[in-house]
């Protein structure tokens, strides 16, 4: 329907030069029947807005000239610069019928006519306009979009389709408008005029879900800048009618479920309420899994899935959450379109996401991965983007992390408040942590002007935020931190007391398990234990002691809550020693410490960060000796001992018994261990020159190395081994700690360890006695095998003076040094050892005697580690006393490797039996060790004739891949060459052959069932890592947790002169020791034995000088 023709007369008035128009003639044509396709009766034509003071609205009848046309009778006066009006078409049966606007336009001569513009029209216009806008971002174009838009709902019937339609495309008009101006009137007349359309609009139409769309969107709009809760729930609840109008299989329902999870997960921020974070995850990974490929929703359901996890994180602190978090936001911003506009917004997330990883693990690659994700994102943000100040918020935390950079992090985040308007709700949290950043800085400079600045920031944020907001608690806590910041500025006391007091209040009002807790309460424990050091009151001692004790009980970093533990046990060790707190408190600090070096991580970052804690283990023991529990020091040695050791061990603990058990169980431990060690081990570590595609695939590792330790664990509760103990002798486990020195003997019979008290042995000493066999070692040049050097002379080269031109494998030139090796070993003896062996009424055999020794297990911790035990005695007169007259030395990493071992103990299969040999005589960039070709060949040829099953490789014959393979063939292995440890990776301490490197983790990798015997005739195959004394960071230990029972190492270089006599005297010990009929086998259990007495003839041949004593000394003996 519309204005078919109209006239306006006009008189021209030459003195005036103004014209009078008038509409006149006006004829509505009905063009289109109705509904029911019969003709509609008009009754009166209604006209508004012509412009006359008198009346602005006029009606007129109208006539039928036929069936569907009507004509105006009469005319209106049009004031002047009118540009057009509006007309009510009635009806007599349908009331207001129609909405139709007419334009004024200028014709030739002055004429000017009337021009109707239809609804279509002007609905058009508008999406034009804001189309245009999309591209121009000019004001007038949105502004002309808003005027089509109000006119196109004045010409449409009330409640009609095309009206509901026009009120949509106005409200979009105003959103737009509103976010360019910044304008929140603009903003509720959107949320107004759309809340209209989608109440008009019937359930039926296709376009009803669009409608409630974009209330939604536009909701969330508004409380992003209001946070007034009523304005999200609005938000849901517009979206959730979304969902439900969209039906299954539609294309848009997997973009209108992420729009509902990610308001989901808005609330979850502000509410904290975990259905609200379960159901965000669920819509999102049903978006994930319905969209098609290529589909643009997908990114964004990644992201909503890797933003769930991440907060999900902050409640649980569990690092599977991290490892997914991370994983899904990095696979989301590599499927995002280049240039797309969440791009910043993205990068910004993922900075702060690595920067919470970093304050969890202490990984520098995370610094680096979180520093460059938020340079990018604050890099590509348009200067219009009004999240710039989050990004630049989030790169300010990242370089406050680092002190050489934390005055640019507070650079940044002082930009972030600049572009910050006052009113904007996020102003406060803003100016907390500039003022938080700033009072940090304080405390790198001591500058008071930081600290005056801090403080004023800090107060204007508190005044700032409304009574009852969920942020009320950090910004307490942020003022508390001020306190004591001050504290140290002026000493005063009464800023502990003003601090405590706004900590306390923080506490309150922080919600139950929020991941802040572990360190607020380790805040207020070390701000009352400061208070004590001054007051000396035991009420402030109590409180510190109350507060570190509920750090360790809530979620949150496992660095800080073993850290909590960590100072409520010495607390209490330090200030009430007997208290039997004591030792709740280090049964939790060690129980914790076990999470810090989870098998989630690599190997080589649990190392990184045992580091820390290397004394808590022994400190725990000494509290539990002197608390008369050698059951506990026991338990906590090994606990908190060979953490990262223990658990490659157990990796591949024998499953026969669980096999006998529950089959089934056993062959998922099998499987989950095999994929867990391999993802320790070889797990790539991030660096920021990978591609994107690199870095998914990591993260990817990571999430699943998270899963596999949690499933670890769940199997290992169900296939927890019963111990078992030797029966050959005693287990002597020595904890060397500053308060004291003590040692718990187990022993087959005893329930529980034997206290052995060692008042004469001191930590000091234990450093002592280390240091001065470096010092002697270094003299010697005793590095590596092979070099050539002077050795220590024989009797009778010292006789005849030809000690000065012998050839042999150690390095460094002999000089007589007398008391320095000698006196070591004394001091071993009669501080150490000899008090042990009377607490055990262990007797110096007789000479002439023919009974076996018994067996000792030495388990040594701290400095103790790196000293030979089985060497200790006295030298200096013509009969020596030394441990070797009393028993057969042996070392295990722990007991439980040990008590494993006796445990599962079977015969080799007999396929299997026998032993491999290979010599590297010549390896690229190493000294020529010509003896090993000797060595190797000796043992081959004695085994031949005893018919022993062997193999012999040497030099170029034999690649370290292949070596692997006859090592998985052969139950025990004589490596003679050059070895090399790393004591930062200790996984790529290697073997070198004239082919390449045979590296431990190669071996660990391998399924080495059968393993019995590893005689690794190499150097420093035993030595530990002075910065990690208590983890078995050597050779020796690591092939041990490959698989192998028993381990001959060396402690430092041996010589090349001597080492092929030892291997072939303790082979034929081996050979003539074995039990009749036991054919080609080979068998390593008298193993220990046979190294005893191979070191003995070796001993009768040399004197029992320094030089002398190194030569057979470092030979030790690992494992059953």
């Amino acid at each position: 329907m519309g204005a078919e023709q109209s006239s306006l007369a006009g008189s021209i008035n030459n003195d005036d030069k103004e014209s009078q128009f008038y509409v006149t003639d006006l004829v509505i044509e009905c063009t289109q029947r109705e509904e029911n396709h019969t003709s509609v009766p008009l009754t009166d034509l209604c006209m508004f807005g012509f412009g006359c003071q008198e009346e602005d609205g006029k009606c007129f009848s109208l006539s039928a000239t036929d069936a569907n046309r009507w004509k105006m009778m009469g005319s209106v006066p049009l004031a002047p610069g009118v540009e057009g009006i509006d007309c009510i078409v009635k009806s007599q049966d349908h009331g207001d019928f129609r909405f139709v606007h007419l334009e004024c336009v200028r014709g030739q001569g002055g004429k000017s006519i009337s021009k109707s513009r239809s609804w279509e029209e002007l609905y058009q216009t508008s999406v034009d306009f804001n189309n245009k806008y999309e591209s121009t971002r000019e004001l007038s174009d949105i502004n002309g979009a808003i005027s089509a838009a109000q006119k196109a709902t004045g010409i449409v019937l009330a409640g009609s389709r095309e009206h509901w339609k026009a009120l949509n495309v106005l409200g979009a008009s105003l959103f737009a408008r509103s976010k360019h101006r910044k304008s929140l009137e603009d903003l509720e007349r959107a949320i107004s005029a759309v809340e209209e359309s989608a109440r008009l609009t019937p359930a039926s139409d296709p376009d009803n879900p669009m409608v409630w769309n974009n209330l939604a969107l536009m909701s969330m709009f508004r409380f992003e800048h209001t946070h007034t809760p009523t304005h999200l729930a609005a938000a849901i609840s517009a979206q959730s009618r979304v969902v439900s109008l969209t039906p299954e299989g539609h294309e848009d329902l997997c973009v209108d479920l992420n729009n509902l999870g990610a308001l989901l997960l808005s609330r979850f921020q502000h509410t904290g309420d975990p259905a609200d974070l379960a159901q965000a995850t669920s819509l999102h990974s049903q978006a994930l899994d319905m969209a098609p490929e290529g589909h643009s929703a997908i990114p964004f359901s990644l992201q909503g899935i890797g933003v769930a996890f991440e907060n999900r994180y902050r409640l649980t602190s569990d690092p599977t959450d991290l490892a997914k978090a991370a994983s899904f936001q990095t696979r989301s911003l590599n499927q995002l379109p280049k240039g797309h506009r969440a791009r910043p917004c993205w990068l910004s997330n993922l900075g702060g996401l690595f920067t919470d990883r970093l304050e969890r693990n202490r990984d520098h690659a995370d610094l680096a991965e979180a520093l460059a994700y938020s340079t990018r994102a604050v890099n590509l943000a348009p200067d219009d983007d009004e999240n710039l100040p989050i990004y630049l918020a989030t790169l300010g935390r990242v370089l406050l992390v680092n002190r050489d950079t934390s005055a640019l992090g507070v650079s940044m985040m002082r930009r972030a408040v600049d572009l910050t308007s006052e009113g904007d709700p996020l102003l406060p949290s803003r100016l907390h942590d500039l003022g938080t950043a700033i009072v940090c800085l304080y405390r790198l400079t001591s500058d008071p002007t930081h600290l005056a600045e801090g403080t004023s920031l800090l107060h204007r944020a508190m005044d700032m935020v409304p009574e009852g907001h969920t942020d009320v608690f950090t910004h307490l806590r942020g003022l508390g931190d001020l306190s004591k910041a001050s504290f140290g500025h002026t000493g005063d006391p009464h800023d502990l007391e003003e601090a405590i007091s706004m900590y306390r209040r923080a506490l309150e009002l922080t919600p139950e398990g929020h991941d802040t807790l572990v360190w607020q309460n380790n805040f207020i424990g070390d701000t009352y234990y400061k208070l004590f050091a001054l007051s000396g009151l035991a009420e402030h001692l109590d409180a510190s002691i109350t507060h570190f004790r509920s750090a360790t009980g809530t979620a949150g970093s496992p660095h800080k809550r073993v850290d909590a533990a960590k100072e409520w046990a010495s607390i209490l060790n330090r200030h009430r020693p007997h208290s039997v707190e004591v030792l709740t408190a280090f049964e939790v600090a060690i129980c914790t410490l076990a999470v810090v070096a989870g098998l989630e991580q690599t190997i080589q970052h649990r190392y990184s960060h045992l580091q820390r804690y290397s004394t808590l283990p022994l400190l725990a023991a000494k509290a539990a000796f002197r608390l008369d529990r050698p059951d506990k020091a026991l338990e906590w040695l090994e606990q908190g001992r060979c953490l990262v050791w223990t658990q490659q061990s157990q990796l591949r603990t024998p499953l026969v018994e669980l096999r006998a058990a529950d089959s089934t169980l056993a062959e998922r431990v099998l499987d989950v261990s095999k994929r867990l060690e391999n993802a320790g081990a070889s797990r790539r570590h991030l660096d920021t020159h990978m591609t994107m595609g690199e870095k998914i695939s990591l993260e990817d590792e990571a999430q699943n190395h998270s899963h596999l330790a949690r499933e670890w664990d769940e199997l290992l509760t169900k296939a927890r081994a019963l111990p078992g103990l030797p029966a050959q002798g005693p287990i002597i486990v020595v904890n060397v700690h500053e308060d004291g020195c003590d040692a718990a003997a187990l022993l087959v019979g005893l329930r529980d360890p034997f206290h052995i008290p060692l008042p004469g042995f001191s930590l000091n000493k234990a450093k002592k006695y280390r240091n001065d066999l470096n010092a002697h070692l270094r003299l010697q040049g005793l590095r590596q095998r092979g070099t050539k050097d002077s050795e220590a002379p024989t009797k009778e080269e010292e006789g005849d003076g030809r000690a000065d031109d012998v050839s042999t494998r150690a390095v460094g030139v002999y000089r007589r040094k007398e008391g320095g090796v000698r006196g070591v070993l004394l001091g071993l003896w009669t501080e150490l050892v000899k008090p042990i062996l009377s607490a055990l009424a262990i007797t110096k055999a007789e000479k002439s005697s023919t009974k076996p020794l018994p067996r000792i297990w030495w388990c040594p911790t701290g400095p103790l580690s790196f000293l030979p035990i089985h060497a200790a005695g006295d030298y200096g007169g013509v009969e020596s006393d030394c441990l070797m007259d009393y028993a057969v030395s042996s070392y295990t990493p722990t007991v439980a490797s040990l008590t494993q071992r006796v445990r599962v103990d079977q015969p080799i299969d007999q396929a299997a039996s026998g032993l491999f040999l290979t010599s590297q005589p010549k390896a690229p960039g190493a000294c020529p060790i010509p003896g090993t070709t000797k060595e190797a060949s000796s043992i081959y040829s004695k085994a031949t004739e005893k018919g022993v099953r062997t193999m012999l490789s040497e030099g170029d014959s034999v690649t370290p891949d292949e070596c692997l393979k006859h090592m998985e063939d052969f139950s025990s292995i004589h490596l003679a060459c050059h070895a090399t440890q790393d004591a930062s990776v200790p996984l790529r301490s290697k073997f070198i052959f004239h082919k390449g490197k045979l590296e431990l983790q190669a071996i660990m990798q391998r399924n080495l069932k059968n393993a019995d015997l590893a005689f690794l005739s190499a150097c420093k195959t035993s030595t530990g890592e002075e910065t990690l004394p208590d983890e078995a960071v050597h050779l020796a230990a690591g092939m041990l947790a490959a698989g192998y029972r028993r381990v001959v190492a060396t402690m430092w270089s041996i010589e090349d002169k001597h080492a092929p006599t030892v291997a072939s005297d303790f082979y034929q010990y081996l050979w003539e020791n074995r039990d009749e009929g036991s054919g080609g086998q080979f068998d390593g259990t008298l193993s220990a034995c046979a190294l005893h007495h191979a070191i003995w003839q070796l001993r009768d041949r040399l004197d029992n000088s320094d030089g002398s004593l190194l030569a057979w000394i470092p030979y030790v003996h690992f494992g059953y």
